[in-house]
């Protein structure tokens, strides 16, 4: 995906081997041995980040019985304000997940169905005759073309009719179900079948279904309270790193507009592998590869990526958006969630190389 599309917004799952849901269910039922927390080590990893120009990093880290939380360098273009552990983010395709959530959510309550065809959501949109479900965008198999944001402006407001049309516009690059094209229109167009079926905008579902009852304070759409004014990072793809206006958030919508902590994330995390953001079932669902038509299994479940990471098994996503990079890894078996956020877009993989290494320093 090296195009223009990386300057408003790209997010690549990793192809990890598939996680299936006979897997997860089979997981270990004794705890593995842990190591103590390396805070001095976690430390000097993100340091070298910094020494390389990264302006700001925040992490949270966590496992059975112990958490470390916390932010380096600088947040602000002149440098002089500290990122800490209270310092939000733009959190960029992670939010994948929590609009995944929110469908499963509205099927649990009869509002909906996975199953169901985009055209009784969205009849207006364009699909030259083809059946798309939701199950389809959510695992990014709808074939729709992944360019829907290729050429916009990113800090005009585009209206949601303006980006049905632009999406439905750019036709299909493949049969629904014949292969994985991670498309960030798809969740789009979910987080206005959300809002159909729910009544509710976006944000608002969000507010009460997951952030209020989670105690995830710090957590919003960005540009809505505590996220205001949207926070705005850097870019460091051609040299230092220098400040970036923030995307115009009618652009990512559901594909990646949220604001949020690694303390939040952590905590979210948590509540969603133990059943208490969605039911066990909804989220076995979430963490399962989908299959293409032909049965292959693609490493991406319904929001998550999935799969293994040195051998365990994994769930994890990336992102990246005008002036951040994020990610999120976690170990079920383990009970293991690494966060790691940059305030830098750049051609560097900060995130996830610093995640995955802190996940490789915490489980023996």
């Amino acid at each position: 995906m090296r195009r223009p599309f990386i300057l408003v917004l790209l997010v690549l799952a990793l192809g990890f081997s598939p996680l299936t849901l006979e897997a997860a269910r089979q997981r270990p039922l004794a705890r593995p041995a842990y190591a103590p927390l390396p805070t001095a080590a976690i430390d000097a990893l993100v340091s070298e980040a910094l020494k390389d120009g990264v302006p700001g990093v925040s992490i949270g880290v966590s496992k059975p019985g112990a958490a470390y939380v916390r932010g380096y360098g600088f947040s602000d273009p002149a440098r002089t304000v500290a990122v800490d552990a209270l310092t939000i983010f733009q959190i960029a395709s992670l939010s994948k997940q929590f609009t995944a959530a929110a469908i499963l959510v509205l099927e649990e309550e009869g509002l909906l169905s996975t199953d169901d065809p985009i055209s009784k959501w969205i009849p207006e949109l364009e699909l030259g005759g083809r059946t798309v479900t939701l199950a389809q965008l959510l695992s990014h198999t709808s074939g729709m073309r992944p360019d829907a944001v290729l050429g916009v402006d990113p800090y005009r407001t585009y209206s949601q009719a303006e980006m049905i049309a632009r999406i439905g516009a750019m036709g299909f690059s493949s049969q629904p179900g014949g292969r994985e094209d991670y498309n960030n229109g798809g969740y789009y167009l979910l987080g206005v079948v959300i809002e159909r079926a729910s009544g509710m905008s976006y944000a608002e579902l969000l507010e009460q279904r997951f952030f209020e009852p989670l105690a995830m304070y710090r957590t919003a759409y960005c540009g809505l309270p505590p996220a205001v004014p949207v926070p705005a990072g850097f870019a460091q793809l051609f040299g230092p790193a220098s400040p970036i206006a923030p995307v115009d958030m009618s652009i990512p919508f559901a594909a990646g507009a949220l604001c949020s902590t690694p303390t939040d994330l952590v905590n979210w995390s948590e509540a969603l592998s133990s059943g208490r953001a969605i039911s066990v079932e909804s989220y076995l669902k979430m963490i399962t590869s989908a299959r293409l038509n032909d049965g292959t299994e693609i490493g991406y479940g319904l929001g998550i990526g999935t799969g293994t990471v040195d051998g365990r098994l994994a769930t994890s996503h990336s992102g990246s958006i005008l002036g951040f990079q994020t990610y999120m890894l976690h170990l079920p078996a383990e009970r293991i969630t690494v966060v790691v956020l940059v305030n830098a877009l750049s051609s560097e993989s900060w995130a996830r190389d610093i995640a995955r290494e802190i996940a490789r320093m915490v489980v023996e």
